[in-house]
């Protein structure tokens, strides 16, 4: 989130492309640099444009580059380690980091979604209050991120042995213990670079840690073998940080605000209000995961089932930028222009994005639950047996996109307890899934208990909020929640044989739904214009 151009600047920076396209014209009687000139007016008013859906085309275009930066280097880092290491020695790795998110998360206290909806309420209309929440989220993370590093650093033992039970990794959790700290303040920053509505700032800082994290894991991993790989995540985490803070004090500026401790105990109040249930809505989710891990781990072959279950999340997560990107920029957007009450522009807003959505998760999805064997394949042949994990992992996505978008309302409205109700009974649902039949089923228990969770958890979440979601929005999502079950069957169900036309199959029927029973009339009607321009343009041609 970050730095944008306004004012006087902002100004030119529109008018420059109408002067030099008239400039062209002059030059050039050839119609092509006007095609060009008019491409980048029409960037400009997208990108630039201080309207509801300017500001969000801008805010989704630098999350965009920060999620591709940070998600792209991560699937590269997955598919090094994957084949540097192998499935166990992945699968070792991955727990770590994973056990030290989940530690950064509870010393953050739920502060980064805190700063983001506080700080763009408060920005403009009250900056003291805006500077003491600064002060105070940021005080506190500094703290509780310090202590808790300097803990695992001391006692590493206090996690390796009564919950992971392998000692041996000792050595592995004080070389990472510092991720807990820059987890911690790292999501506060970037909460309130959010909540500034400074999204080229997360882009560029999030996009130079993912370079980082690249070069470091693979230097590192064939100096120092795992250990290395550790220590890269470590030192991408600590310039990603620093990298942020940076364009935090530039954007405090920018507003009038800064980071004041004076009187930020008077702010303590939004800790009951949203920070505590913002901290245990996040907190139920990392911490299911985390337990679930520990569970997978203590089955036969445990490490390995956890490799093969990290390798199929690295596609989950690239999959999960569209719905992500939006939660991100519409919590500030909506926290900002319908903080009054809801009306109906706030339904048809989310309407229409949570169409978007799905027009993109769906079809991108179809293929990789119909064409596992192909994205397992750059991963080695140990992975090669992997194709249900990476069904049911893409399947639970598929199923979380369909309601995605009913996260952001409730983070926007405030209602962080009705946020922290359904994570954790997704939370629950998915350990006592892994519990019963990990022993089994090994990741495929936790893929597939996943997608069963978010399947509960999207009719759960349309009860608690009947009575503030536009009908239409439900029909939405009920009709994508459906056609989620039919892909996950039908991708279990064909054989090898055939399984290419069937793929294709699928995606055309997925397309056809898709229009005529999930997504809203105002993205349809759209689509139907750019194509009808399309095929007039080459009709002309």
């Amino acid at each position: 989130m970050d730095l944008g151009l306004f004012g006087h600047k902002l100004f030119k920076i529109r008018a420059l492309p109408q002067m030099i396209s008239s400039v062209a014209w002059y030059r050039f009687p050839d119609p092509q640099p006007l095609m060009i000139f008019d491409l980048k007016n029409k960037l400009s008013s997208l990108l630039f444009s201080e309207s509801l859906l300017g500001r969000f085309n801008k805010g989704a275009f630098w999350i965009l580059v920060s999620t591709v930066g940070l998600q792209g280097s991560n699937l590269l880092v997955t598919i090094f380690l994957a084949r540097f290491f192998g499935q166990t020695g992945y699968g070792e790795i991955s727990l770590t980091v994973s056990t030290f998110a989940l530690l950064g998360e509870i010393a953050g206290l739920g502060f980064g979604l805190t700063t983001t909806k506080y700080v763009a309420e408060h920005k403009q209309k009250n900056a003291l209050k805006a500077s003491r929440i600064i002060g105070l989220a940021l005080a506190f993370s500094l703290v509780l991120g310090l202590g808790a590093t300097l803990l695992l650093l001391i006692w590493p033992q206090l996690i390796t042995v009564p919950f992971i039970q392998e000692p041996r990794l000792n050595p592995l959790f004080r070389i990472g213990a510092l991720q807990i700290f820059f987890n911690a303040v790292s999501g506060v920053i970037l909460g309130i670079l959010s909540g500034l509505e400074a999204f080229p700032g997360i882009g560029v800082s999030n996009l130079l840690r993912g370079i980082l994290y690249l070069a470091a894991a693979s230097l590192g991993s064939y100096l120092f073998g795992i250990n290395g790989a550790v220590l890269a995540t470590t030192l991408s985490s600590g310039l990603g940080v620093f990298i942020a803070f940076l364009f935090l004090r530039k954007n405090l500026q920018r507003f009038g605000l800064n980071i004041s401790l004076q009187g930020a105990l008077e702010e303590v109040s939004i800790l009951r209000q949203f920070a505590v249930p913002a901290l245990l809505s996040n907190l139920s989710v990392i911490a299911a995961v985390w337990v679930t891990n520990l569970l997978l781990v203590r089955q036969v072959a445990g490490f390995s089932e956890l490799g093969q279950l990290n390798v199929a999340n690295q596609w989950k997560n690239l999959l999960m930028l569209m719905p992500n990107i939006i939660a991100q920029v519409l919590l500030p957007l909506l926290s900002a222009e319908l903080s009054g009450p809801e009306d109906s522009s706030s339904h048809k807003t989310l309407g229409l994005f949570q169409s978007i959505t799905v027009l993109v998760i769906f079809p991108v999805g179809t293929l990789f639950m119909f064409f596992p064997d192909t994205v397992l394949f750059i991963y080695g042949q140990e992975f090669r047996n992997s194709q249900d994990v990476l069904i049911g992992s893409v399947w639970s996505v598929i199923v979380a996109s369909a309601g995605s978008v009913l996260g952001a309302f409730v983070q926007s409205t405030g209602k962080m307890w009705i946020g922290f109700t359904t994570n954790l009974t997704y939370g629950l649902l998915l350990i006592l899934a892994t519990y019963l039949f990990a022993g089994a089923y090994g990741a495929n228990a936790v893929a597939y208990g996943s997608g069963a969770a978010y399947l509960f958890i999207n009719f759960l979440s349309l009860y608690l909020l009947r009575k503030h979601v536009a009908a239409q929005l439900v029909k939405q999502i009920l009709a994508a929640v459906l056609l989620s079950v039919f892909l996950v069957v039908a991708s279990l169900a064909v054989g090898n044989s055939y399984r290419f036309l069937y793929g294709i199959a699928a995606i055309v029927v997925v397309e056809f739904i898709l229009f005529k029973m999930v997504i809203s009339h105002e993205v349809r009607m759209g689509v139907l214009r750019l194509f009808s321009k399309f095929l007039l343009k080459n009709g002309k041609a």
